[in-house]
C-alpha cells in the first residue's frame, strides 16, 4: 500500500500533466511564464524534461523575474535578457547532459572492445559440436577442485661443457694467416648486419658493439676472423637487452668471451676455442633476440628462458645448423615460428613456452628426426594439430596445452610408441579421443577442458600416473581396465556426462592419490572395496546419482584429506564410526544435498575442519551438526 505521501505526490503530478495540456496555446509577450516549467514553452517538451529542467534551475541558482513587470523600456529589456539567458542554461544543461550519456556509451563499447582484443581472442578451428560448445559455456560456472597438477616435465640437459681455463689466458689464439686491419673487422661486421644505417646510428646496439669492438681491436690481438663476428654478435646481444641492467654481467665486455658469464665454450679436434652454449636464463633481459645471435654458428644451445624478451625469434636462427636446444619460455615473443626452426636438422629440444606466439605450429617441425622433446604451452597458436607430428620416432614429450589448437585428434597418436608424457588441454579439440593402447611407456595424459565426446579412451601402459580427462563431454561408462594401471596416481574425469556405476576395478589401482569423479550421472552404491585405496588424499564424488547408504567405512582412509559426497541420493542414517576421529589429516568434508539424517558426532567436530556441510539447516535441521562451517 501506498504512503499518503506518495498519494499527494501522485495526485499532484496528475494535475500538472492535466496542466500541461492546457498550456498547448499561443503565448504573448506579457504573459506570465513560469520557466520551471518548459512545457510553456511550447508542446515539443516533455513533462519529464521539464522536471529535469525544474532540478537544474535550482542547481545553478539563478533569479528568475517576470519579463512584464516593468516600469520602463529600460527595465523591461533588462528582465527580458535575463529570462533568455537562463533558457539559454536550461538547454545546455539539458545538451550537457545528453553529450554525457553518449560519451558513457562510446567508453563502454571501446573498454569492451579492448577486453576482448586483450585477452586472447584468436581464431580457433570450427567446432561442429554447437550443442557441445554451449554446455562447456555453461559448465564455466562449477568451481574447479582444490586438487593442483604437477610442473611440467623439464627435459634432461647434460651440465654445461667445461674447458681448461689455461688455454684461455694470456691473450688470444692466432690462427689466423696475417693480423686482422680495422678494415678488416669493418668488413666482418658488415656481413653480419649489412645495413648501413643501422651501423651509423649511434644509438643502435649494433653500432654500440661495433664502437666496442673496434676500440677492443687495441686492446687484444683477435685474430680470427670467425671470433671477431662471435664477440660482435655477443655485445650486440648485450646491447640490445640492456646488459648494464643484467642480474649477472661478470666479465662481459672484458678479456676471452669464453669466460664471460653465462658462455661456455668447446675445443673441437683441432683444439679451436667456439662457442657452443649460452646460458642467460633469468638474468633480466629486456629487449629483442638480435638477428647477430644467428651468426654463432657453433651454438649447440640457446637458453634465454624467465627473462622479459620481446619481439619474434630472429630468422637467422635457421644458421644455427648445430643447435640441439631452443629455450626462450617465459618471455614475451611474438609471431609465428617456421622456417626459422623448422629446418634445425639436429634440434631436440624446443620449449617455447608461457610466450605470445601465434598462427599454426609449423608442419615442418614433424620432419626433425630428433625432436625429443617439444612445449609450446601457454600461447595463442591456432590451426589443427600437425598430423607430422606421429613420424617423430624420438618424441617422448608433446606439451600443447592452453592454446587454441582445434579439430580432431589423428587416430594414429594413440600409436606413438615414445610418448611418455603427452598434454592437449585447454584447447579446442572436439570429436572421439583415439584408444592409446600403444603407447606403452605412456605416464602423463592431459586432454582436460576441450570438446571431447564418445567413450573414455583405452590406456595401455602400465606406467601412467596421470590421468585428466575434465570438462568435455564423454558419455557412457568408466572402463574397467582403470584399475589395471597400477602407477595411477591422479584419475580426474570431473564435468563430463559420465552415467554408470563407479566400476569395483577401481579399488585395485591401490596408488591412488586423487580421485575426482565430481559433476557427472554416475549412480549406483559405493561399495567398501573402495576402502582398500588406503594412499588416497582427495576424493571428490559430488554432483553425482550415487545412493544407498553413506559409506561407514570412510573412517579408515587415514591419509584422507578432502572428501565431497555433497548434491547426491544417499539415504538412511549417517554413521561416522569410532574410526572417523583417527582422520588427522581430514580437512574437507561435505554431505549437504542428500537423503541422510543423524548427528554429527562431536569426534568429528574435533577435527576443527575448514569446511564441514550438511543439511542442518531448518527446525528440526536433517542432520545435527553443531559445527558445521555451513548448514543447508
Amino acid at each position: 500500500m501506498e504512503s499518503p505521501r506518495r498519494e499527494s505526490s501522485a495526485s499532484t503530478s496528475k494535475s500538472k500533466k492535466k496542466k500541461a495540456k492546457s498550456k498547448y496555446k499561443t503565448l504573448s509577450r506579457c504573459d506570465s511564464i513560469d520557466w520551471g516549467d518548459e512545457s510553456a514553452l511550447g508542446d515539443y517538451e516533455e513533462e519529464e524534461e521539464s522536471v529535469v529542467s525544474r532540478q537544474t534551475s535550482s542547481e545553478i541558482e539563478l533569479k528568475v523575474v517576470d519579463d512584464c513587470s516593468f516600469s520602463d523600456i529600460n527595465e523591461y529589456n533588462k528582465n527580458w535578457n535575463a529570462n533568455a539567458d537562463y533558457v539559454d542554461k536550461l538547454v545546455w544543461y539539458k545538451d550537457r547532459r545528453i553529450l554525457g550519456i553518449i560519451v558513457t556509451v562510446v567508453v563502454a563499447f571501446l573498454v569492451g572492445c579492448s577486453v576482448l582484443y586483450f585477452s586472447g581472442g584468436n581464431e580457433t578451428a570450427e567446432n561442429p559440436n554447437k550443442e557441445e560448445t554451449f554446455d562447456a559455456t555453461i559448465k564455466e560456472n562449477i568451481p574447479d577442485s582444490n586438487h593442483i597438477k604437477a610442473d611440467a616435465p623439464v627435459y634432461p640437459l647434460p651440465p654445461p661443457p667445461e674447458i681448461d681455463h689455461s688455454v684461455l689466458q694470456g691473450g688470444f689464439d692466432g690462427t689466423s694467416l696475417k693480423p686482422l686491419s680495422a678494415d678488416d673487422y669493418q668488413n666482418i661486421i658488415e656481413k653480419i648486419t649489412p645495413d648501413a644505417g643501422v651501423l651509423s646510428n649511434s644509438d643502435t646496439p649494433q653500432s654500440k658493439a661495433k664502437a666496442w669492438l673496434l676500440e677492443e681491436r687495441t686492446k687484444y690481438n683477435v685474430e680470427v676472423p670467425v671470433r671477431v663476428g662471435v664477440r660482435y654478435a655477443l655485445v650486440t646481444l648485450y646491447y640490445a637487452t640492456n646488459g648494464d641492467k643484467w642480474l649477472n654481467n661478470t666479465n662481459w665486455k672484458s678479456g676471452h668471451e669464453c669466460l664471460w658469464n653465462g658462455v661456455y665454450c668447446e675445443l673441437d679436434a683441432n683444439n679451436i676455442v667456439s662457442v657452443t652454449y649460452l646460458n642467460l636464463v633469468t638474468n633480466y633481459l629486456d629487449g629483442s633476440i638480435p638477428e647477430e645471435v644467428g651468426y654463432i654458428e657453433t651454438l649447440r644451445r640457446i637458453e634465454l628462458g624467465s627473462n622479459q624478451l620481446v619481439g619474434s625469434i630472429p630468422q637467422t636462427f635457421s644458421r644455427l645448423s648445430e643447435l640441439r636446444t631452443i629455450s626462450v619460455s617465459d618471455n614475451q615473443l611474438t609471431g609465428e615460428i617456421g622456417t626459422n626452426i623448422d629446418g634445425l636438422t639436429k634440434l631436440a629440444n624446443l620449449d617455447l613456452a608461457n610466450n605470445r606466439f601465434r598462427g599454426q605450429v609449423p608442419h615442418g617441425l614433424g620432419g626433425i628426426p630428433t625432436l625429443s622433446y617439444v612445449r609450446l604451452s601457454n600461447n595463442r597458436f591456432t590451426g589443427a594439430f600437425p598430423t607430422s607430428f606421429i613420424s617423430l620416432n624420438n618424441l617422448h614429450t608433446l606439451l600443447i596445452d592452453n592454446n587454441a589448437i582445434g579439430g580432431t585428434l589423428p587416430a594414429l597418436i594413440g600409436m606413438m610408441e615414445t610418448l611418455v608424457n603427452l598434454r592437449l588441454q585447454q584447447n579446442d579439440f572436439y570429436g572421439e579421443l583415439p584408444n592409446f593402447s600403444d603407447a606403452t611407456i605412456l605416464e602423463t595424459a592431459h586432454f582436460d577442458d576441450n570438446f571431447f565426446t564418445g567413450s573414455l579412451p583405452e590406456f595401455g601402459s602400465q606406467r601412467l600416473r596421470e590421468l585428466y580427462l575434465d570438462k568435455n563431454s564423454f558419455t557412457g561408462a568408466i572402463p574397467l581396465s582403470y584399475g589395471d594401471h597400477p602407477k595411477l596416481q591422479v584419475l580426474s574425469a570431473r564435468n563430463n556426462e559420465l552415467n554408470s556405476a563407479i566400476p569395483l576395478s577401481l579399488a585395485s589401482a591401490t596408488n591412488l592419490r586423487v580421485l575426482d569423479l565430481s559433476y557427472n550421472k554416475l549412480s549406483g552404491e559405493l561399495r567398501e572395496s573402495f576402502s582398500l585405496l588406503t594412499e588416497l588424499k582427495q576424493l571428490y564424488l559430488n554432483n553425482n546419482r550415487l545412493e544407498g547408504s553413506f559409506p561407514s567405512w570412510l573412517g579408515s582412509m587415514k591419509t584422507l584429506e578432502i572428501a565431497h559426497f555433497n548434491n547426491n541420493l544417499f539415504s538412511g542414517d549417517l554413521q561416522l564410526g569410532y574410526e572417523f576421529e583417527n582422520l588427522d589429516n581430514l580437512k574437507e568434508f561435505t554431505i549437504e544435498v542428500n537423503e541422510i539424517v543423524g548427528i554429527v558426532p562431536e569426534s568429528v567436530c574435533d577435527l576443527l575442519l575448514d569446511v564441514l556441510t550438511a543439511d542442518c539447516w531448518g527446525n528440526p535441521a536433517a542432520v545435527d551438526c553443531p559445527c558445521c562451517t555451513k548448514c543447508f
